[in-house]
């Protein structure tokens, strides 16, 4: 919250409904990607234990630092 709060001073008012609405984009294909991974982690290891996939824990939280750095970038390539 405080980094969203901290790149929101680099827009004017009329620009923040975009940013804000854009970090909640980048955040919903974040989350669609990460759960993506960990049904794909499950499915492998379900069916394929032979193969050894990567550990996604699902509990461990999303990193949404990135998702506010994407939205951040697009919304200033796009105002600036």
């Amino acid at each position: 919250m405080k980094f969203i709060a901290a790149l929101a001073l680099w827009f004017l008012p009329q620009q923040l409904g975009a940013f804000i609405m854009t970090v909640l984009i980048c955040g919903g294909v974040l989350g669609s990607i990460y759960l993506a991974l960990c049904l794909l982690h499950l499915l492998c290891k379900k069916h394929l234990p032979w193969l050894r996939v990567p550990e996604v824990k699902a509990n461990a939280g999303m990193p949404y630092g990135v998702a506010t750095a994407v939205g951040f970038a697009l919304v200033s390539l796009r105002f600036m």
